[in-house]
C-alpha cells in the first residue's frame, strides 16, 4: 500500500501487524520506515532510535535539515559496519549530507570518489543525484555524461 501513495493505510496494516506480535523486530523496522517515508520524521526519529537505527536516523535527520545530526548517526552507522563504509550506497549519501551542510569541499571529495569508482564499475545515476542536489547541482554537467556507465 505504501508503494501505491496509500500511507495511512500501510501504517494502519503495520501498526495491526504490531498488535498481532509486538516483539517482531522486522515489522518495527518496516514500521519506521513506512514511518518515515510518510514524512512523519519526528515519530520515525523516535522508532530508528528505539531500535538503534542509525541509518534510519540519519535518513529522519537530513530530512529534517538537521545536518550535524544526520552526519553523527552516518558516523555511527559507518563504525557499526566497517567492511560497508565505502559502499557505493554511503558515499552519496554522505556527499549529499556534508553539501546541505555546507561542506562543499568534502562533499567535493566524496563525488570525486564517486566518478572514479565510475570509470571502474557501474554506478547508479541516482547515486550522482543523491550526491549532487547536496551540493546544489541540479544537473552534473558535461564532464558527467556517462559517469554512471563503465569505461
Amino acid at each position: 500500500m505504501q508503494a501505491l501513495g496509500r500511507n495511512d493505510d500501510a501504517l494502519r496494516q503495520m501498526n495491526y501487524a504490531m498488535e498481532l506480535n509486538p516483539y517482531d523486530i522486522r515489522t518495527k523496522i518496516y514500521v519506521a520506515w513506512v514511518t518515515w517515508v510518510s514524512r512523519q520524521y519526528d515519530l520515525a526519529l523516535k522508532q530508528f532510535e528505539s531500535l538503534g537505527d542509525d541509518w534510519g536516523m540519519m535518513c529522519a535527520y537530513r530530512e529534517k535539515q538537521m545536518y550535524p545530526e544526520a552526519m553523527a548517526a552516518l558516523e555511527r552507522w559507518k563504525l557499526g559496519h566497517p567492511s560497508q563504509y565505502r559502499h557505493l550506497q554511503v558515499l552519496p549519501t554522505a556527499a549529499g549530507i556534508f553539501g546541505l551542510e555546507g561542506r562543499k569541499y568534502e562533499a567535493q571529495k566524496l563525488i570525486d570518489e564517486l566518478r572514479e569508482t565510475a570509470r571502474h564499475q557501474y554506478v547508479s545515476g541516482f547515486f550522482f543525484a543523491e550526491a549532487y542536489v547536496g551540493v546544489g547541482q541540479k544537473r552534473p554537467g558535461a564532464h558527467m555524461a556517462g559517469a554512471g556507465l563503465r569505461s
